[in-house]
């Protein structure tokens, strides 16, 4: 029985440290995946999380869809993809479900000028505020890699 219940205790502590979700970025002593920049701004940020739950993270989301262009992570091997929005600073969503803005007037970590919103009509009403173009996240990975 003693046997028994040490058994289903690491196996309950196994499985519980394997979730395959976003993790909290720890702004100002985490750098970034992709370019090493320590990631400072609760406004910016992305994660990838791959299908074994190792988490990735960025410090802008153009970090993220460039080392998916240049193979530092591999696309097949990822569950999901997840980034900070602007409108609520250090709030992780669902990249598919993000709205993306690249205005001129709204800078961001890498220089992209691209923000993540958790709402379309968040996004419009800075596009309104600030100017620029919205897309989706397929739309905004072609526009950054070029492809």
């Amino acid at each position: 029985m003693k046997y028994l219940s040490l058994f289903l205790l690491s196996s309950m502590l196994i499985f519980s440290s394997c979730s395959k979700g976003p993790k909290p970025i720890d702004f100002g002593h985490e750098n970034c995946h992709y370019c090493k920049m320590l990631i400072a701004d609760p406004k910016f940020g992305a994660e990838a999380v791959s299908k074994t739950g190792k988490v990735f993270k960025y410090d802008a989301v153009e970090c993220l869809i460039m080392d998916l262009k240049s193979g530092g992570i591999e696309k097949d091997k990822m569950a999901d993809y997840y980034v900070i929005t602007f409108d609520k600073p250090g709030t992780l969503i669902p990249a598919s479900e993000a709205t993306f803005l690249i205005s001129q007037k709204l800078p961001s970590p890498m220089g992209a000028y691209l923000s993540a919103f958790s709402s379309r009509e968040s996004a419009e009403a800075k596009s309104r505020e600030k100017g620029g173009e919205l897309y989706s996240w397929e739309e905004v990975r072609k526009k950054i890699t070029g492809n």
